[in-house]
């Protein structure tokens, strides 16, 4: 089951420090640095509930990622994008933060945290 939630409630990571550790809650949050007509660029914050080795994300917008910054997108299903982290900032410590950012093109910059389950 996949539930919809908005930019600044809590979201699920994917990962851990163990195989058994499953999905990690966290909080996620999104704020759009800049905009113009045709295009934008976003910042992400996150902070893990407790400590992972690596994460995952998924959110949702109707734009298209041109480039990225401090994580890897994994994969883009129509508007649902997933991306991990990069070598450097996969560990966080429980309330640790991770950030990454992206270009996007498209006018509508509304991002839409997703939790897989």
């Amino acid at each position: 089951m996949i539930l919809e939630m908005p930019a600044s409630d809590t979201a699920h990571l994917i990962g851990g420090a163990s195989a058994d550790m499953g999905i990690t809650a966290g909080t996620a949050t999104s704020v759009i640095e800049s905009q113009w007509s045709s295009g934008f660029v976003a910042q992400l914050v996150f902070a893990a509930e407790d400590a992972v080795n690596s994460w995952t994300l998924q959110f949702e917008m109707n734009a298209d990622i041109t480039n990225i910054w401090n994580a890897e997108i994994v994969s883009k299903e129509g508007n649902l994008y997933t991306v991990k982290n990069v070598g450097f900032n996969g560990n966080l410590s429980a309330g640790g933060e991770a950030s990454f950012g992206f270009q996007a093109a498209g006018s509508d910059s509304t991002i839409t945290f997703r939790n897989p389950a």
